[in-house]
């Protein structure tokens, strides 16, 4: 047996086991056990590159990362993408607002991101820091041709083709004001500015693209012009503190307060078409994931989109249950049956279930059950493992003592 030597501690009594062999023995073990599972934990948060090539998921089977950048319609967009690709049985791991064209660019060049939603005026000026033709502003074709050759050129970043609406900025005023002015361009809109009002958002106020060049475009003597807050000019507009506003072409806020959008008649502001942008590693391996998202290509107008962001911007509606309702009038995900509520909020995956059963439910999703189980597998292997390696050694010295 054993000899064990007591001996004593500055903060109590313990034993201390003083055969070199086992304390060996046990150090290894819980070496092991910690290593072990903080080892595999380390590896997954940092990435496949950091994991065994068993371990490692290909790119056909990893999740597809879907991401937003942190405004109304880039979210409702990019849960569009997502919904649509579960509804295909491709795995979505979704990143919404993830920051400013910049980030969002840099993250999906660097394959960190496979897709997000993107504007072509903001991809050429935003991005290729580069300025539009004529050609451009009068032909919203030449310019996605051009942006879309740029992007793959540099980036391997590749466009899909636009969704079927722009979303610009618009020169706003009550319709009250353009009925009695008789406005209907911006042009109209210069004939009568010395006797109005305008509040832009700051960001419009000093771009060449916003207030700066469409000042010069136009010949605009505008009375004054007040900075104000997105939110804070609508309302403004509505109480007549102000007669003029920028917004966006398919702000919800436009519908809510019954407001007239001016006619670029001299084509300033460049086209900003909504696409999908997707990063080069999905556009060279995953043609499943381009033909899913290419099928919104040409199917959103921009009176829908204005109507799906009014119900976002106005009556708080959930983004996940429009994004749903949005791909349902577009016939791109099947209809639960019934009219109640409830019924008409149901999940996919419990439509799926309903339609075709639980063998249909996992087929449909059968790469992501296959995920799961091996990271359940894995989870027990490493401490099922660390609690052998642990117990065996303490119960061969606690039978020796």
């Amino acid at each position: 047996m054993t000899r064990l030597i007591w001996r004593s501690s500055r903060i109590g009594r313990m034993a201390v086991p003083r055969c070199p062999h086992m304390w060996a023995v046990a150090a290894l073990t819980i070496s092991l056990s910690l290593g072990g599972v903080d080892g595999w934990r380390v590896a997954r948060a940092q990435g496949p590159s950091a994991a065994t090539s068993e371990a490692r998921p290909t790119v056909a089977t990893r999740p597809v990362v879907v991401a937003s950048k942190p405004f109304g319609e880039s979210y409702l967009l990019a849960e569009m993408f997502a919904q649509l690709l579960e509804s295909r049985g491709i795995m979505v791991q979704r990143k919404p607002g993830l920051g400013s064209t910049e980030v969002a660019m840099q993250a999906l060049r660097t394959n960190a991101i496979d897709v997000y939603p993107e504007y072509t005026g903001t991809g050429l000026i935003a991005v290729l820091r580069d300025s539009a033709t004529a050609a451009m502003r009068e032909d919203p074709r030449v310019l996605f041709a051009y942006v879309a050759n740029r992007f793959e050129a540099l980036y391997g970043v590749r466009w899909l083709p636009p969704l079927g609406f722009s979303n610009g900025y618009a020169i706003a005023v009550r319709r009250e004001t353009a009925q009695r002015l008789r406005l209907r361009t911006l042009s109209d809109l210069a004939r009568e500015s010395a006797a109005l009002t305008a509040g832009f958002t700051s960001d419009f106020i000093g771009r060449q693209d916003g207030f700066a060049g469409l000042e010069r475009a136009y010949d605009l003597r505008l009375q004054s012009v007040k900075p104000l807050a997105p939110a804070i000019k609508y309302e403004a507009l509505d109480a007549d503190a102000i007669d003029v506003i920028d917004g966006y072409s398919t702000d919800g806020l436009l519908a809510r307060y019954d407001l007239v959008v001016l006619t670029d008649d001299r084509h300033f502001f460049p086209p900003y078409d909504a696409a999908a942008v997707v990063s080069p590693q999905i556009a060279q391996s995953r043609p499943d994931v381009i033909d899913v998202l290419s099928r919104l290509s040409g199917r959103i107008t921009e009176r829908s989109v204005r109507e799906w962001n009014r119900r976002i911007e106005v009556d708080r509606e959930s983004i996940t249950n429009v994004a749903r309702d949005a791909l349902r009038e577009l016939a791109l995900i099947a209809t639960p049956v019934g009219n109640g509520t409830a019924e008409a909020h149901r999940s996919d995956a419990d439509a799926s279930v309903g339609r075709g059963g639980f063998a249909a439910f996992f087929w449909a999703r059968r790469a992501q059950t296959a995920r799961l189980a091996l990271q359940h597998a894995m989870l027990v292997s490493v401490s099922l493992g660390a609690a052998i390696l642990l117990a065996v050694p303490l119960g061969v010295l606690l039978t020796q003592t």
